[in-house]
């Protein structure tokens, strides 16, 4: 037996008999797959049927930690796997119906069937409940007696949406179904997959290790959002912090504990970060994490400014080199392809630009912000010195060694001379 489980059986805190059975297996298919649509709709997978399990989940099933919006919001692709997989048990929808919510729509024994909470996997057991199943539980699969490979550890509670009042009762206040999950667990909870392998219908899942067998999922549950306020605006106020990445969706003053447990609920790493530990840790000050984590700068705004101060660069240029022409008529024009010569060089010094702007952008201070700000004045000077005239097919190969403004000062010459050609078209 497992030291840390030993541990817990013997204080009373575990329950050698905590077991569940795998009932339904339920897989969100991807966006114009057919069969049902919204955001439940789920593709059950039939008896016998071997399903893989990996570390982000269900194979072939779209689900929000494998979504683009994951990504979209910012959060760290290193998190996904907390979310792994969506459950629930029975013992939590035999709970959730002893409440006797008062509901503005009855619940039929057909609601209540497996998928109603949006789960991917449905659990059969009286035991499995929020208020026994723990941060940090490990479970193994048997099938058939024999241990399988999968190894599953419970992440955190399901904290419900909005949706969660849409199929169960249509009641949007702190008496409906989404709010009295929110503080008791009952929607379910997470697993994160320690040990890739695959799952069956008829799979028994058995609790091997229990690490922190005093923090089971309703008190977390309830510590965190079963303050009024909290619980009636923490959706809103998440939203926001999406955006601002400062506003804080569980306030210090909401949490229902003691300064003693929100450190240690915060300490405790396999605690899932979206909804949980980045809200205990925006309390304490620590350092932001999830949807408060600051958003990396984005270089394509650096470079916009760069390339804009390039194109200013070149209106200065071009003002400069016409009125040097009109004051000096005697410059020679340059061959044909004196034009194309000095057109070239506005694509090098954009590029010089650019390939400064990503340096900088790149760096976030220091040595190689100075690196970059000394290298520019360089760079343009080798992209924009003395260079020999580029032969043009059927043209002049004759050079044309002009630069700086005697360059732009040849170009509107030679326009001049040919006025069918247009400079910088």
């Amino acid at each position: 037996v497992n030291p840390q489980l030993f541990l817990a059986m013997a204080s009373g805190d575990c329950d050698p008999q905590l077991q569940a059975t795998v009932v339904a297996i339920l897989r969100h298919p991807p966006a114009g797959a057919g069969g049902p649509s919204g955001a439940f709709r789920r593709r059950s997978a039939q008896p016998g049927e071997s399903i893989r399990v990996g570390a982000l989940g269900l194979e072939d099933s779209a689900d929000f930690n494998t979504s683009a919006k994951w990504a979209s919001l910012g959060l760290d692709d290193s998190h996904r796997g907390e979310r792994a997989l969506c459950v629930q048990t029975s013992a939590n929808v035999a709970e959730f119906v002893a409440a006797d919510l008062r509901l503005k729509e009855e619940l039929t024994e057909d609601d209540l069937k497996p998928g109603l909470f949006g789960e991917n996997i449905f659990l059969d057991s009286e035991l499995l409940s929020s208020g026994k199943t723990c941060i940090g539980d490990e479970f193994k699969v048997f099938r058939c007696g024999r241990p399988q490979r999968l190894r599953l550890q419970v992440s955190c509670p399901r904290l419900p949406c909005g949706k969660i009042d849409d199929r169960m009762g249509k009641t949007y206040t702190a008496c409906g179904a989404r709010a009295h999950c929110a503080v008791t667990g009952h929607a379910g909870l997470f697993f994160r997959v320690l040990e890739p392998g695959d799952l069956q219908i008829g799979d028994v899942l058995k609790l091997t290790a229990r690490k922190y067998p005093m923090w089971d999922l309703a008190r977390v549950s309830r510590l965190m959002y079963s303050h009024p306020t909290a619980l009636m605006n923490h959706k809103v106020r998440g939203s926001k912090a999406w955006a601002d990445r400062t506003t804080p969706a569980v306030l210090r003053e909401e949490w229902m504990g003691n300064e003693e447990e929100l450190v240690e609920l915060a300490s405790i790493p396999e605690l899932a970060i979206l909804e949980w530990r980045e809200h205990l840790w925006r309390m304490l000050e620590w350092q932001r994490i999830g949807r408060y984590r600051p958003r990396p700068r984005p270089p394509f705004a650096a470079l916009a400014v760069v390339g804009l101060i390039a194109a200013a660069a070149l209106a200065v240029g071009v003002s400069r080199s016409r009125a040097q022409n009109r004051g000096d008529a005697g410059i020679a024009a340059p061959s044909p392809s004196g034009w194309r010569l000095a057109k070239s060089g506005a694509p090098d010094i954009v590029v010089a630009a650019l390939a400064i702007g990503v340096l900088r952008s790149r760096s976030q201070g220091g040595e190689a912000m100075r690196l970059a700000d000394s290298a520019a004045p360089t760079f343009f000077a080798q992209r924009t010195g003395p260079r020999v005239g580029v032969q043009s097919p059927g043209r002049d190969p004759s050079p044309s060694p002009c630069t700086g403004a005697a360059r732009c000062a040849g170009v509107q010459a030679a326009c001049r001379a040919r006025p069918s050609v247009r400079p910088w078209s």
